[in-house]
């Protein structure tokens, strides 16, 4: 009987313990595959006026504590707000929403809105970001568009596109992304390839490219990351012309 009574205690040890695992897991709101990898960007606070930041009435900080609630860092607090954003706002085909509260209030909005409202959220959050600008590649040809440079501390950074982690338009309508974490902390070599900064220091390359150079880049599909062909090797052999 004290046997049988010891094998049951353990038992309950063992799914105590697991019931516990399985809940801190919960809170980790970023994917092993994206978490803390090496593509992080150097780059100091800059305090400076960002021109491509609009106007703002709207107080984020309750809605953004529901979304990072047990974030432990900065970086996961990203993850959270990118995720949330990705998951609940759709593209505007109509053209008509820039700003972050009328993207928040109607769900949708185009790449200004979307970096907007990431960026008012991540600042409620106390995480400074920057709405980098600058000519974005697709299979449509090339276009303006606006990105996020988000610092996961006073050093440090991370690329990131939550309009195009959210989906892609084709004609007027939107196809939501089944994996938005494809464009979150990308390599700079990875989005040098579809996006052109207009300040060449949001590049992050050893050499920057000119923009001859990246209309000359070949289209470049997520399939070839996904296939094990790495972000450098993609990005060499665009500069040499071999792809």
């Amino acid at each position: 009987m004290k046997r049988y009574l010891s094998i049951v205690a353990l038992l309950f040890v063992a799914i105590f313990f697991s019931s516990c695992s399985t809940t801190k897991a919960r809170t980790v709101f970023c994917p092993k595959r994206v978490y803390y990898n090496d593509t992080f960007c150097v780059k100091e606070y800059e305090e400076k006026e960002n021109p491509y930041v609009l106007k703002s009435k709207h107080d984020y900080s309750i809605k953004v504590k529901s979304i990072t609630k047990g974030c432990r860092n900065d970086y996961e607090r990203i993850c959270a707000i990118y995720k949330w954003i990705c998951d609940n706002i759709q593209y505007d085909t109509s053209y008509e929403i820039y700003d972050a509260d009328r993207c928040y209030k109607n769900k949708k909005g185009v790449c200004s809105a979307y970096c907007n409202l990431f960026y008012y959220m991540a600042k409620a959050a106390g995480v400074k970001t920057e709405i980098v600008n600058g000519s974005a590649k697709g299979y449509g040809g090339i276009g303006g568009h606006v990105w996020i440079f988000a610092y996961i501390n006073k050093k440090q950074g991370i690329l990131l596109d939550p309009t195009w982690g959210a989906g892609s338009v084709g004609g007027m309508t939107f196809y939501k992304r089944d994996d938005c974490w494809e464009w979150f902390n990308v390599d700079p070599k990875r989005m040098i390839l579809t996006h052109f900064p207009e300040d060449e220091t949001y590049q992050f390359l050893e050499t920057p490219v000119s923009f001859n150079q990246f209309v000359g880049f070949p289209h470049v599909d997520i399939d070839y990351i996904k296939n094990g062909i790495t972000a450098d090797y993609i990005f060499e052999k665009s500069i040499k012309n071999e792809l």
